[in-house]
């Protein structure tokens, strides 16, 4: 066996997929080659290194509970090709939860949209960029959307609610132009990001989890919502009911 041969062997030597004869050559080769001993040992390493804990991410709850609706939702094969098929779904999923992969069912809108619009929300505490312009004025807001955006979603006054508008700033959601209208309850803020609905109409109140933020969203008129905060849910429900009976 030669350099070159035992190089497309290194790997599966590694994972312990050789035969043991095959395994017995490798090992013959090692013992007097000092550049393949070398390069085995630089493979361990890189191998040793991406068992990192700080590697591995674990999937979400959202993630968990979706993919498990996901499977709920296959109904019992009643034939070999359908059963390959949920079996290699099932088998996607198991590594998906894995990874940590953000994965979803294909055509899952909403999914999607509160994925990116707690994404967006993570991205301005971080920055430290909650709001555009400041004002705890209604109109005042409305008119300055009217001049960043090409829709103006409406803006609501709950203060006497426990709910004080703090701001708001500019932001895209699934790449969608979106106004983020932020208030704030006690120390927590409430970001609705209100977008342009695809299917204009009314659609109840809605709840998802991500990460540990909460999302509640609804379609009314021309406008989603998706409001995102790490309020307790019970706590965002109400304030979507709040926001929505508002108009």
């Amino acid at each position: 066996m030669n350099c070159r041969e035992l190089e497309t062997l290194l790997h599966p030597y590694l994972d312990g997929e050789l035969t043991p004869a095959q395994r017995a050559d490798v090992d013959k080769h090692l013992e007097g080659c000092a550049g393949c001993s070398a390069q085995l040992k630089d493979l361990r390493a890189l191998h040793a290194a991406l068992q990192a804990p700080e590697l591995r991410h674990g999937a979400s709850d959202t993630l968990r509970q979706r993919l498990g609706k996901a499977l709920q939702q296959e109904t019992t094969p009643k034939s070999s090709p359908h059963w390959g098929r949920w079996a290699v779904a099932a088998a996607v999923t198991v590594v998906a939860v894995s990874l940590g992969w953000h994965f979803m069912p294909l055509g899952d809108e909403d999914d999607a949209m509160v994925d990116a619009a707690v994404a967006q929300q993570q991205q301005a505490i971080s920055r430290k960029h909650i709001t555009d312009f400041n004002s705890t004025s209604p109109s005042l807001i409305e008119n300055w959307l009217s001049h960043q955006l090409p829709f103006t979603p409406p803006v609501q006054d709950l203060a006497a609610q426990g709910y004080a508008l703090v701001g708001v700033r500019v932001d895209k959601v699934e790449d969608q132009p979106a106004a983020a209208i932020v208030y704030r309850h006690g120390e927590s803020y409430v970001t609705v990001f209100v977008c342009q609905a695809e299917k204009p109409g009314d659609k109840d109140l809605d709840q998802d989890t991500q990460d540990d933020y909460h999302v509640v969203y609804w379609t009314h008129g021309n406008f989603s919502f998706w409001s995102v905060s790490q309020l307790d849910a019970t706590e965002l429900k109400r304030f979507g009911t709040l926001l929505r009976a508002a108009g």
